[in-house]
């Protein structure tokens, strides 16, 4: 539950406009995960011999945190995550994707994790060319658990280039609203390959 914090109390809960749109968010956020789980399942469900995953999107890579209260847990995270191209795109060379990254001290996956799930847009260069770059913004939830559970409403930019028609790097940096456990504010580079 997002907290703010006032100058002479303890943690309150969010009121107001702002609590409604955390709500709003929070909301959100179940349904594109709930969105994200059938469309995987109806992947899983076909039964011909061909499997279609066009749109499917796997990226992998290591998130720096900013924050001093994560930074606290480790220097960086393994993360992986899901993209699943759907929905507008913004402007002419725009593609929207939903996506939904997994954040890890190492691979056992214990307490010290965070999940993010946005939906963000990839605006291209112009032209087809396979090796073009692109501007990445996006807005959604992150769920923390670094020393507590912890939701927050955050924002996505950076940069990436296509390396082929499938493969591709980023460099994202995702800003937090504060909570409990801190903001989630990091940088992460990834590699990742489009089906």
């Amino acid at each position: 539950m997002l907290r703010v914090f006032g100058p002479d109390s303890g943690p309150r809960r969010a009121t107001g406009p702002v609590g409604d749109l955390v709500n709003a968010m929070k909301k959100i956020a179940i349904a594109l995960s709930a969105l994200m789980s059938l469309a995987g399942a109806s992947v899983m469900a076909q039964t011909s011999s061909t499997v279609d995953v066009t749109g499917l999107t796997f990226k992998i890579g290591t998130m720096f945190p900013l924050d001093d209260r994560i930074s606290n847990v480790s220097d960086n995270f393994l993360s992986f995550g899901f993209e699943y191209q759907g929905g507008p795109g913004l402007g002419k060379n725009g593609e929207g994707f939903i996506s939904a990254d997994y954040f890890a001290k190492n691979l056992s996956f214990g307490g010290n994790s965070a999940v993010t799930l946005s939906f963000n847009n990839r605006l291209y260069r112009k032209g087809t060319d396979p090796n073009r770059s692109y501007a990445i913004a996006g807005v959604g939830m992150g769920f923390l658990n670094f020393g507590s559970s912890d939701s927050v409403f955050l924002v996505r930019a950076g940069l990436g280039k296509q390396l082929s028609d499938h493969n591709f790097i980023e460099a994202v940096a995702t800003l937090s609203s504060k909570s409990n456990a801190g903001q989630f504010n990091t940088i992460g580079l990834y590699y990742g390959y489009k089906f």
